[in-house]
């Protein structure tokens, strides 16, 4: 059930890789503008899961270490480019 489900996938996101904490130092460093840390980390892993990690378990063939390693640095852009604190001469 969902009240069974929903504790337990709070403390694995939360603690995955200890992400969260870091996602946490970086908005108390001022270095990231995010509202809840555990969503970010969820959003985090997930475009680096889509790009990095699917497509191997679906068997997608062809693509080589070069394109997978672009991918995974156009999902940290993604991130960036969101929750990124900008200077007000960087924009947003």
């Amino acid at each position: 059930t969902a009240e069974r489900v929903e504790p337990a996938l709070r403390d694995y996101w939360r603690t995955e890789y200890g992400f969260v904490e870091w996602i946490n130092d970086a908005v108390a460093d001022g270095r990231l503008r995010v509202e809840t840390p555990e969503r970010a980390a969820h959003i985090f892993q997930s475009l680096i899961k889509g790009v990095g990690v699917w497509p191997i378990v679906f068997g997608r063939k062809g693509t080589s270490r070069k394109e997978i390693l672009l991918a995974l640095q156009e999902a940290v852009d993604v991130f960036l480019a969101y929750y990124e604190v900008r200077s007000s001469h960087q924009g947003r």
